[in-house]
């Protein structure tokens, strides 16, 4: 099965045609869930990581006044670089989590806590092989890249719900009426909306 490539332009309600898209996304459809999910960690997170080069080099270019076609391939290369390493583990992780939400059948910080931490370790072992390390050390390494994985994949995931919470006042979750004169100021609790 060929993949379905769509290109879709979004517009905020409040914008008039014409004017510049506010958001543009690749959509590719490769016919499993998993492998779209990962195509899109790898392309999302790997413009991003080629991007942050870009303008690190510019940044340089501009700083120091020189520009050679030298330093212009070196950092097309890195920023090719950096693009395939981050948007390969961004699109491990993105399987990993998938496949962990299947196995589970739910969803939630968990899954994105388990699917970093395999990434983590994943990522860390063919690091550690390729560079050579000792049996005590490849073990460390691995473990650290675990525990770091699983730690940056719960902190992204619980930042990603925070931004999807809803501030309800609280005699509406308890279905009570308001409180004339609390004794803590705490009227608000933020819940979760699916």
């Amino acid at each position: 099965m060929m993949p379905k490539i769509k290109l879709v332009l979004g517009l905020s309600a409040s914008q008039w045609w014409p004017v510049w898209p506010t958001s543009i996304a690749l959509r590719i459809d490769m016919g499993i869930p998993w492998m779209n999910r990962a195509v899109h960690g790898f392309l999302n997170v790997g413009a991003v990581a080629a991007c942050k080069v870009a303008a690190e080099d510019t940044s340089e270019f501009i700083s120091t006044g020189v520009a050679s076609e030298n330093k212009l391939e070196r950092s097309l290369k890195k920023m090719c670089k950096e693009g395939a390493y981050w948007g390969a583990v961004a699109g491990l992780y993105e399987a990993m989590e998938y496949g962990v939400e299947r196995i589970r059948d739910q969803n939630g910080w968990t899954n994105a806590m388990i699917g970093g931490a395999i990434t983590g370790a994943l990522v860390s072992a063919a690091t550690v092989a390729v560079a050579g390390a000792s049996t005590d050390n490849y073990r460390g390494r691995v473990i650290k890249g675990a525990i770091t994985g699983g730690a940056v994949a719960t902190a992204a995931e619980l930042i990603n719900q925070r931004s999807r919470v809803v501030s309800v006042p609280l005699c509406q979750i308890l279905n009570r009426p308001p409180v004339l004169k609390p004794l803590v100021k705490m009227d608000r609790v933020q819940v979760v909306a699916n």
